[in-house]
C-alpha cells in the first residue's frame, strides 16, 4: 500500500496491528504506532485498541497500560484487551485489578472478558479469585457456564 500510495484506513491498520500482536512484532507494531500519529489515527477507538492490544501481547505493559489510561472513552474491547493481555502473561493481579475497575465504573463485563479474567486466574495460580468471579458471573451478570 504505502509504495503504491494508498492511505490506509483505520480497519486496514487494525488489521495489520492485529497481526504485529499475533506474531509479537513489536518493532513493525511501534512503526505502524508512529504512521498512525502521523496520520492522525492514534485517537480512533478502533485503532487505539489495536495499539493496546498489540503492546500487551508483545509484553510492552506499561505502553498499552499509557494508552489505555490515556483514552476519553472506553469499549468493552479496550477492558478486555488489557485483561488479557495482563492475562497471557501470567499477571492475573494486574488483570483482576483491570477487571475490578471496569466493573466499578459501570462496564457490565462480556463473555470475552469472563474467559480472559478466568484465564489471567487459573495461569496465575488465583484459584480462589477465579472461583469468587465464576460465581459472580452467573450470579450477578447471568452469564451461564
Amino acid at each position: 500500500m504505502h509504495f503504491d500510495q494508498v492511505l490506509a484506513n483505520v480497519v486496514t491498520v487494525a488489521s495489520v496491528l492485529s497481526v504485529c500482536a499475533d506474531l509479537s512484532a513489536l518493532c513493525f507494531g511501534i512503526e505502524i504506532h508512529a504512521r498512525t500519529v502521523r496520520l492522525l489515527m492514534d485517537k480512533e477507538m478502533l485503532v487505539t485498541n489495536g495499539l493496546i492490544n498489540m503492546y500487551m501481547k508483545c509484553g510492552s505493559f506499561r505502553i498499552g497500560h499509557s494508552l489505555f489510561e490515556g483514552m476519553d472513552v472506553r469499549d468493552i474491547i479496550s477492558w478486555n484487551v488489557m485483561i488479557t493481555g495482563y492475562g497471557m502473561h501470567g499477571l492475573g493481579d494486574e488483570a483482576l485489578k483491570i477487571f475490578y475497575r471496569m466493573v466499578d465504573d459501570g462496564v457490565k463485563p462480556d463473555e470475552v472478558t469472563f474467559v480472559a479474567v478466568l484465564f489471567a486466574c487459573s495461569h496465575s495460580g488465583l484459584v480462589v479469585e477465579g472461583r469468587d468471579i465464576f460465581d459472580r458471573m452467573t450470579r450477578e451478570f447471568g452469564i451461564e457456564a
